[in-house]
């Protein structure tokens, strides 16, 4: 999906599970693309800033837009930005490499959302992400 937010790089996660803010934190500190910006999905008012397309479903998971438009989500997002990973470190190299696989990509996403689903209930924090107004 191509958007109209150009010139940023931007990773949009749910900011109370725990697991998506530690592959984000992963992603910052890796500095794989100059300049991310790392978003929580319920901070509404900086996504109303954005410019992102109305009918995007924030609980279809991670969301990464890259400076071109280029936007992709769940699964797909995973994938693209382990395209941009590297390190010195064997387990960056592992984890980049496993990440570039759709197979992995496909089959690991929809059990890591399922965790998330659990471990957001068992804290009692609904799952479901706010709805926001996006403004165009």
């Amino acid at each position: 999906m191509k958007t109209n937010v150009t010139g940023r790089n931007l990773l949009l996660y749910d900011g109370a599970c725990p697991f998506c803010s530690s592959v984000s934190r992963y992603y910052e500190m890796k500095e794989a693309f100059p300049g991310l910006e790392i978003i929580s999905l319920r901070d509404g008012d900086k996504l109303k800033t954005l410019g992102l397309p109305r009918e995007l479903d924030f609980n279809l998971g991670m969301i990464l837009v890259q400076s071109d438009g280029h936007l992709t989500q769940g699964a797909e997002a995973l994938r693209e930005i382990s395209r941009h990973l590297s390190g010195p470190k064997w387990g960056d190299r592992i984890f980049a490499q496993l990440g570039r696989l759709k197979w992995v990509s496909e089959l690991a996403y929809p059990v890591v959302f399922k965790a998330r689903a659990w471990v957001l209930d068992s804290r009692h924090i609904p799952t479901d992400l706010p709805r926001v107004d996006l403004e165009k």
